[in-house]
Parts: C-alpha cells; structure tokens; sequence
C-alpha cells in the first residue's frame, strides 16, 4: 500500500484517480511501522491507494525494466493476484519491532481480499478494437487525438469476514 487516508463521517472522500493527502514523511513511518497502528472503525471511510512504476496492470505487464516489458502471464500464467486486509489478534504478541510480530493463519483476522486478475481474450478484442478506432483515426490525421484502450484487468473486491 503506497498511501492511506482516513475520511471522518461528514467530510468528502478524496477524489478517486487524485493524490492522496499523506506526506512522504508520514507514509515512511507508517510503511517502516514507526507509526501508532491506526484504529479502524466501521463509521469511518478509508481510501488506500497503490503505486508501482514497474506494473501495468490494465496490460498485465512489467514495465521500464532494462529488458523492455515483459508478461505477467510468463510469471504467473493465468493465476490472479490476491490482496488481503487483516489485522492480528492479540496473542500474535505486541514486541515494539514489527518484524518479530508473528503473522501466523491462527493470529489473522481477515477482512477484505481484492482479486486482480487478466482476461486475453478481452485483451485480445480490446487490441482489434484499438487497430480498427488508430486506423480510421489515422485515415482522418488525427493520430495525437487517440484515446487509450480500454482497461483488461479486473478487479473483485469481497468482504470475508470481521465486523461489517
């Protein structure tokens, strides 16, 4: 998780696709577990967002590596990529160096898992889509004026547990 924001009941959730208000300060401290572990609550609305240079997933690539782009289908074939939000009990131990935390099944408490995974064959009619829309748009001069295809990623989000 790159950043995280808590918006209180009343107040107006941070706009979606935008930066979010955590300074680089605070978010090396929360990433680093110098920071208090944050209260969640049911009355709440949390915003998380997710950044990485390297991963495109509406193509399922890696990107800007000195190879050029590579596949995630090389890497994981056609297996979904799974996030997880959980907390630990108690007895999963309170030891003030978050690496000796023991993050064992038995001390989890699961909330939500949200699935990313990749369709070809929308991806595979996303690109004829894509030559036919550059092609007609080429015809007309009006290539810098291409809008991008559309995203092939999916994204499920399920709730599994905890308190609603």
């Amino acid at each position: 998780m790159d950043k995280v924001y808590v918006t209180k009941p009343g107040e107006a959730p941070p706009t979606m696709g935008t930066e979010l208000p955590e300074s680089d300060e605070d978010r090396a401290d929360r990433r680093a577990g110098r920071s208090p572990d944050p209260v969640y609550n049911t009355t709440d609305t949390y915003t998380f967002s997710f950044h990485n240079p390297y991963t495109d997933f509406t193509k399922w690539e890696l990107q800007a590596l000195p190879t050029g782009p590579l596949s995630l289908r090389q890497f994981l074939g056609d297996v979904p990529i799974e996030m997880v939000v959980y907390d630990l009990d108690a007895a999963a131990g309170s030891d003030p160096d978050p690496q000796k935390i023991k993050h064992r099944l038995k001390y989890k408490r699961y909330y939500q898992k949200i699935v990313l995974s990749y369709d070809l064959q929308l991806d595979q009619v996303a690109a004829r889509q894509l030559i036919r829309r550059n092609s007609t748009v080429a015809a007309r001069a009006a290539v810098a004026d291409v809008t991008p295809p559309p995203a092939v990623a999916s994204i499920e989000v399920e709730n599994v547990g905890g308190e609603a």
